[in-house]
């Protein structure tokens, strides 16, 4: 680990701890070349709080369970349940189906990207609930799959819940 090698914190939490921000904007700041660029009178006061993700639940089938019963608020067929927890705000979207098609700029996107462009400023990281994989978007056409943070008792992801293996939240990858 690079950041270990460095003598730097290794979590993110302590790498761009407002502490941390804060000392190395100090230092920054107080350089020469800065200094002369800058009114010396200009004070920053409070920092913006890091932004956190929701906090999903221990076991995934208290995820499951919640969005059971979720149905596209477009559409009331069987094709459009696909459930999509944005982990931004927490909000749970219709995703993959044309019903819930809005458009950007004249070009027609789906409900997370629309979201992402409207929660995250262009990017969103997403939850799909009944595949239980995680969905990065990056721009309107940019994005990709990752393995969730619930694993088996064998400390493997189950994405598409093929084995049916009770999930359970690893600390290591949430």
């Amino acid at each position: 680990n690079i950041c270990k090698y460095l003598g730097l914190p290794t979590t993110c939490n302590g790498l761009l701890g407002i502490s941390n921000v804060a000392a190395l904007f100090k230092t920054w700041s107080e350089h020469p070349a800065v200094a002369l660029h800058y009114n010396s009178q200009i004070q920053i006061r409070d920092m913006n709080p890091l932004n956190h993700l929701v906090r999903l639940p221990e076991d995934y089938s208290e995820l499951l369970n919640t969005v059971s019963l979720f149905t596209c608020p477009n559409s009331d067929r069987e094709d459009s349940r696909n459930p999509t927890m944005c982990l931004t705000c927490g909000e749970m979207l219709c995703s993959q189906t044309y019903c819930c098609q809005t458009e950007i700029n004249k070009i027609l996107v789906g409900a997370c990207t629309y979201h992402s462009h409207t929660c995250g400023a262009g990017a969103g990281i997403f939850l799909r609930v009944r595949e239980c994989e995680i969905l990065l978007l990056a721009s309107p056409n940019r994005g990709c799959f990752l393995a969730p943070p619930y694993l088996d008792d064998y400390g493997e992801p189950d994405q598409g819940l093929r084995r049916g293996n009770p999930l359970h939240l690893s600390e290591e990858k949430s």
